[in-house]
């Protein structure tokens, strides 16, 4: 009984360490995306945006999705904004802007959050 305890202490254990995918964390790999991409192929790869507008114009439905990918390069820390328009459900055009991550930066982790100043 102990055994069969300890056993599930342990996979409990390792199974806390998994991290949840969500819009915020979830990185596009840009060479599984292309114009032409059927915005409900998009959605089930990649899930649900950070943030969305739609509108109707000249006939068309326009969709506009954003996602937000922290990136760390040569040591500094960007937030990297991935733009797609969908004209009538098919990806028409991709936009991504960058932006640097100020000296001061909070940290979250599973436990407590905490401000960070970096050298």
């Amino acid at each position: 009984m102990k055994k069969i305890i300890l056993f599930f202490l342990i996979m409990l254990g390792l199974n806390s360490c998994q991290t949840y995918k969500d819009a915020s964390s979830l990185q596009i790999e840009m060479c599984d995306v292309f114009i032409g991409m059927h915005k409900n192929d998009f959605l089930a790869n990649y899930g649900h945006p950070f943030s969305f507008n739609t509108f109707i114009e000249n006939n068309d439905t326009l969709t506009s999705m954003s996602y937000k990918t922290p990136k760390r390069i040569a040591n500094k820390e960007y937030i990297v904004t991935t733009k797609l328009q969908f004209r009538n459900n098919l990806l028409s055009k991709i936009q991504q802007d960058e932006f640097f991550v100020p000296q001061n930066v909070i940290i979250c982790d599973s436990l407590k959050c905490t401000i960070v100043n970096k050298p």
